[in-house]
């Protein structure tokens, strides 16, 4: 990229492009606006990269005129580059060379077909005023994108309804705010701790880590489904009831609860089992719930 950037842009540039690369090694991961709003695109992801997008890539600080949040679409062709600010004033004289650099880098040297630049303004007023003041030069390639940087998750869900509506999406309990705070912070522990920039390696292991089962089935997962002859088993045993979804089948006697999820490896060799065994009363499911584990 080096020497495309000198020949093509001139050695001002390159200079330019080594200074921010060696900026952007040095802090990692610590920027707290990239970090929560790269998990909220993670979240916003989730039924795209199981379908359409298999192969989108989320990554940090990666080498680049616009670096710290980078999101390729390779069905697309399209790559994405944000530039998070959280100051009470900003100019776009200290973003607009860098944001005309980078789309050159693209289209020129990473041979995407698309190219976007996009500040990531988390003061609104500020989000207000750049983003009606784009420069000509840049603004068939550049947005600007508002996210508050609050220190508070439950804050940042209030204050942001895309986030909160995208959480709702992927959560089993969507009325829990609750459940919306811990399922964001979550997929935030995985994205800082994941060596996959994969969308989807992250998603994979969120939903294999997380506890309890907050997140809703995948849509590559088979939904559960059960017999005939287990739901008539069930419907007579004593003193139970049980609760069908596509993601678990959860079983009630007295308040002592067995959920068989879609998520458990062995969880179809366990349906066979009720429906072999013919649980009858308690202590018969309590038998066999034992023998389960």
């Amino acid at each position: 990229m080096d020497d495309f950037v000198e020949q093509t842009l001139g050695n001002d540039a390159l200079q330019r492009l080594m200074r921010m690369d060696r900026g952007g090694s040095s802090n990692e991961k610590g920027n707290r606006l990239e970090d929560r709003y790269a998990t909220y695109k993670i979240i916003d992801s989730f039924l795209k990269i199981y379908t359409e997008e298999p192969t989108l890539e989320l990554a940090h600080q990666e080498k680049g005129f616009v670096d710290d949040i980078v999101i390729k679409y390779p069905a697309l062709s399209l790559k994405v580059n944000y530039q998070a600010k959280d100051k009470q004033q900003i100019s776009w004289n200290e973003l607009e060379a860098n944001f005309k650099c980078q789309y050159v880098v693209d289209t020129g040297y990473h041979r995407y077909k698309h190219s976007k630049t996009i500040a990531l303004i988390a003061p609104k007023e500020q989000y207000t005023k750049l983003s009606t003041s784009i420069p000509h030069s840049i603004s068939n390639h550049t947005e600007c994108e508002h996210f508050p940087n609050d220190e508070s998750f439950s804050r940042i869900i209030l204050d942001f309804p895309p986030l909160r509506e995208a959480l709702k999406n992927v959560v089993r309990k969507h009325n829990d705010d609750s459940h919306l705070e811990t399922a964001f912070a979550q997929i935030l522990g995985q994205w800082k701790v994941s060596r996959s920039s994969l969308v989807k390696d992250i998603w994979d292991n969120v939903i294999a880590n997380a506890k309890p089962k907050l997140f809703v089935k995948p849509p590559h997962i088979p939904a559960l489904e059960i017999s005939d002859r287990l739901r008539r088993i069930l419907d007579t045993a004593e003193k139970v009831r049980y609760d069908l979804s596509d993601e678990a089948l959860s079983i009630d006697i007295c308040g002592f609860t067995y959920e068989i999820s879609v998520y458990d490896d062995d969880y179809k060799e366990k349906i066979l089992m009720l429906e072999k065994r013919r649980p009858k009363s308690p202590s018969d499911f309590i038998e066999l719930w034992e023998g389960m584990k």
